[in-house]
């Protein structure tokens, strides 16, 4: 998601920078969870499965998700102000409010990011 954000704002050189440094912070995070966890034999068989042995693994999951969700709300800030620009009436106040006629590229996006998060 981190290449459509710098493809939306046009590699425009804040955007790079900030959700760059946040895609840092994930995978910083995300390598914290090699020491973080181990795995163990699930009683007598011969199967095992992964435990967690310290409980700051759940910030990588959060981090994921506040990373994930800041690129959804900038990318789909930046395609909102196009469509507001594109409007006959630009007025700000009707702008967001659901009309059911999205452009495509915004309709697909949505649809795209749906299937991200679920």
């Amino acid at each position: 998601m981190y290449f459509w954000v710098c493809a939306v704002y046009d590699m425009n050189r804040i955007i790079v920078l900030f959700f760059g440094f946040t895609l840092l912070g994930v995978v910083a995070s995300a390598v914290t969870t090699f020491p973080g966890v181990q795995g163990a034999y699930i009683g007598p068989t011969k199967y095992c499965t992964t435990m967690v042995k310290h409980d700051y693994i759940i910030s990588v999951s959060v981090i994921e998700l506040v990373n994930d969700t800041l690129i959804f709300l900038a990318i789909m800030y930046k395609l909102g102000m196009a469509d507001i620009r594109r409007s006959p009436t630009s007025q700000i106040s009707n702008a967001w409010k659901p009309t059911g006629r999205l452009q495509s590229f915004t309709r697909v996006f949505l649809q795209d990011s749906q299937i991200y998060y679920s």
